[in-house]
């Protein structure tokens, strides 16, 4: 179990990233299929285009803003050996994430309803569009120079 344990915390920084984002896209994916099946219900495509279209967009915004909760804290952590308790960081992130979020949820948007791709797909293609953005901008601005990060292991 020790031995397990040590590797994870082991891996370079881009396979930790990838591990940490991976999870922030499960969540992404997985809270906008139960968040937009739930809003569909409440409001059938059929019944009302308009509100159908708003309805794809909120569950795109509110499952991308859990997943970068996830993402913050593991990353903060995890990635970049950074304390995640840390107001301006966490603002740095919120900015970051803020952007994202409108790579994310306009992407996914303007392919489900302008494209006609299935929702969900249109979802994991926001998520691939988001996560090279946001991982640029934690490396660089929100977990990059000045930071708390021992060199040996942010080099990783």
């Amino acid at each position: 179990m020790q031995a397990s344990h040590a590797m994870w915390l082991r891996l370079p920084r881009v396979l930790r990233y990838a591990c940490t984002a991976g999870l922030a896209a499960a969540v992404d994916i997985g809270g906008f299929g139960v968040l937009s099946t739930a809003l569909f219900a409440l409001v059938p495509g059929a019944l009302a285009p308009g509100l159908w279209v708003v309805s794809v967009g909120v569950a795109a915004a509110l499952s991308f803003l859990l997943a970068a909760a996830v993402n913050y804290r593991l990353s903060a952590g995890w990635v970049f050996d950074h304390e995640w308790k840390n107001a301006r960081r966490a603002g740095r992130f919120l900015v970051g994430a803020s952007l994202g979020l409108a790579v994310n949820a306009g992407a996914t948007t303007a392919l489900a309803v302008w494209a006609h791709w299935p929702p969900l797909a249109a979802k994991v293609a926001g998520v691939g569009l988001a996560f090279g953005f946001n991982f640029s901008l934690n490396a660089r601005w929100v977990f990059g120079r000045g930071g708390q990060a021992s060199q040996a292991r942010q080099d990783r």
